[in-house]
This record gives structure tokens, C-alpha cells and sequence, in this order.
């Protein structure tokens, strides 16, 4: 009788770190409904890693190499965090925020503030629903950190068409007129333009301009470099998406995290569609008497109803890039845009883009 009571205890004992695992991947009670340790599941089930897995790998590795970088800071403003679902986001503007906010509604089990409010303030509900870490926290313990990165060119033509140049109560053009356009008109405008519009619109390169020479760490937040607003270096991101291949890399967060509702269900043919259907106003050579007339403008259309990307929206996303790309950086000589470069040149390494297409544009 002792020999079996022996033998059941041993079977226990050798049982009992199973049990244990099986616990702590399935979530204890029902406070932890879908919580999912995300790098122990994505170890566990993901045959490769993801891209959106890779570069977080790569951020680790570069910041390792770069330890000037490091600030000891981990809370950030931008950094939202739900701390039942054991999930973080770093909020960057015109990076399809919006979207991500949205998802994130849904997540929170806040679905109807989409319908009941305007867009700014979804963004404002969602900081309160999910606030960022103060001085004395740490980021959520084996879950899920992400952020979401663009070109940074691209991100910058997004800013300016958005906030610089749209002439609309909807994106505080009066705000940004009075701290922005008037002063940077002001010190950069040499010759009045043709067309009328940039009367109190800068040129993009007198705002290229401003860029230049201004500090960094001056910027607005709508043009301010990623390392800046995320700090990368100091926050262990896990998953970092590219809204060049959005649809994909939302797979990956979905299948690491657990939760559906993360999933973008309305993707868009291009990048730039993400800007809410900015038209693609073309600007005329300050330095020359060709007329606006002679350059064709085109409207960027948001898609509703697309659920997939085929190869002919991919093909569609780089026709339109390439479009932008000549229209804005074929005003600039090329020692602008180095010299542009070197001011997100940190965020061109981190997260691997490059310059090329736009020097080729350039004058």
C-alpha cells in the first residue's frame, strides 16, 4: 500500500509542471479571458518568424549597438497601455492611427464609441481607457508591446498635406496656420507663387526648409521621428508593423496576441489612401515661370470595400508612392533631401528604409 501511495505522489510531482504551463498559456480566471503570453505562444506555434517579429528583433539588436540611445525612461505619453489584456501601443500620428485606435475600441470592449463619437475624440477616449505608464511602471510583464511605422518620407508628405496644406476645420488648419504657416511663409518665401492657393500655404520646400532648420526635438508630433515618440531603445517593442504591408503583419499580431478585433477589416489599395482621401495638390517651381495649368492633379479615392490585397492594389500602392514621391521630392535638389535624411536618418536605420527613390526624384 506504501509502494502505490509512493508511486502516485512521484506521478503527481512529475505531472505538476504540465499543469502549471497549461495554466499560465490558457489564462487563470476570468479576468484573464484572451490574454495570451505572447512570446511563449508565438514560440511555440509559429513554424517562422514573421516579419513584424523580425524587425522588433532587429530594434533590440540596433539599440544594442547603439546604447547612446538608451534614456532609462520606459514612460512615454504615446505609449497606451491595457493593462488586463497585457497589451501596449505607441500612438504615432499619420501612421494609420486612426485605424489602430479603432481596433483597439474593440479590444477594450468599447466597440460603440466608434459610432457615438467623431474621431478626435475616439483618440481622446482611448488614452483614458488605456493610459500610459507612469515613472514608476513597467511594461506589461510577457505581453504584447507594438507600434506601427511608415516610411518616413512618406510619413512626412502625409503631414504636410494633412496639416500644412488642407485648408479645413476637420484637420485645425487655423491651429497649424498661425504657428506654422504664417512664420515658416515668413522666413522662407523668396518669390510668390503662381497659384493663389499658397498665399497662406507654404511650399513643400519652404517647409523642407524649416525642417532643416530646426531642431528635431522641436518638432510638432505629426512630423517628430519615431525614436523620439516610441523610444525604442528603452521599450522592449515585441512586434513592430510596416504600413507597407499592413495587411500582413496585423495577421501576425492577431495570431500573437489572440484578439480579432486588431485585425484592420477595411484595407486600402495604397499607403497614402490611409490619409483620408488628401488630394494630391501639385505645387509649381518657385524657381521657374511654368505655370500650375501644365501639371495634372490627381484625387487620391479611399477603397470601402476591399478585404484583401491582390497583386493589382500592390501594384496600385507603389504606382501612387511613386506618384507622390515625384510630385513633392522632384522639388528639391538632392543635397535637400540628404540633408533631410540625416534628420530621421536614426529612424531609417531602425527600421530598414531607404533613400534612393527619393534622391532619383530629386533636382
Amino acid at each position: 500500500m506504501q509502494w502505490h501511495s509512493m508511486n502516485l505522489l512521484l506521478a503527481l510531482l512529475l505531472a505538476l509542471p504540465y499543469v502549471v504551463l497549461f495554466t499560465a498559456y490558457c489564462g487563470w480566471g476570468d479576468d484573464q479571458k484572451h490574454v495570451v503570453p505572447a512570446i511563449q505562444r508565438s514560440t511555440a506555434l509559429a513554424p517562422d518568424t514573421p516579419a513584424a517579429q523580425r524587425l522588433g528583433q532587429h530594434l533590440a539588436e540596433y539599440c544594442s549597438s547603439h546604447a547612446h540611445l538608451r534614456t532609462g525612461r520606459q514612460s512615454s505619453p504615446d505609449i497606451l497601455v491595457s493593462r488586463a489584456h497585457r497589451l501596449a501601443w505607441c500612438k504615432v500620428p499619420k501612421v494609420a492611427s486612426t485605424s489602430v485606435v479603432q481596433s483597439l475600441l474593440k479590444v477594450v470592449g468599447r466597440e460603440n464609441l466608434i459610432e457615438e463619437l467623431g474621431i478626435s475624440r475616439q483618440h481622446t477616449a482611448l488614452r483614458r481607457l488605456m493610459p500610459h505608464l507612469s515613472a514608476a511602471e513597467q511594461p506589461p510583464e510577457a505581453g504584447t508591446i507594438f507600434m506601427v511605422v511608415r516610411h518616413p518620407f512618406l510619413r512626412l508628405i502625409s503631414a504636410y498635406r494633412d496639416k500644412i496644406s488642407t485648408k479645413s476645420v476637420k484637420t485645425q488648419f487655423n491651429k497649424f496656420l498661425r504657428r506654422y504657416n504664417m512664420p515658416i511663409i515668413s522666413k522662407y518665401r523668396q518669390q510668390e507663387p503662381h497659384d493663389e492657393f499658397y498665399k497662406d500655404v507654404p511650399t513643400f520646400p519652404e517647409f523642407v526648409q524649416y525642417l532643416l532648420e530646426t531642431p528635431v526635438e522641436d518638432y510638432n508630433e505629426h512630423w517628430l521621428p519615431y525614436h523620439i515618440i516610441c523610444r525604442p531603445c528603452d521599450v522592449p517593442y515585441n512586434v513592430v508593423l510596416k504600413l507597407e504591408s499592413l495587411d500582413e503583419d496585423m495577421q501576425t499580431l492577431v495570431f500573437i496576441t489572440g484578439f480579432p478585433e486588431l485585425a484592420i477589416r477595411k484595407t486600402h489599395p495604397s499607403v497614402s489612401s490611409f490619409d483620408e482621401g488628401l488630394e494630391l495638390r501639385p505645387i509649381s517651381d518657385l524657381q521657374s515661370n511654368q505655370s500650375p495649368e501644365n501639371f495634372s492633379i490627381t484625387s487620391i479615392e479611399k477603397s470601402e470595400s476591399q478585404e484583401h490585397r491582390s497583386n493589382d492594389s500592390i501594384e496600385s500602392k507603389n504606382d501612387e508612392n511613386s506618384a507622390l514621391i515625384k510630385n513633392f521630392f522632384s522639388q528639391l535638389t538632392k543635397a535637400q533631401v540628404l540633408a533631410l535624411f540625416k534628420k530621421f536618418e536614426i529612424d531609417f536605420e531602425m527600421f530598414q528604409y531607404t533613400i534612393d527613390q527619393f534622391v532619383a526624384a530629386a533636382s
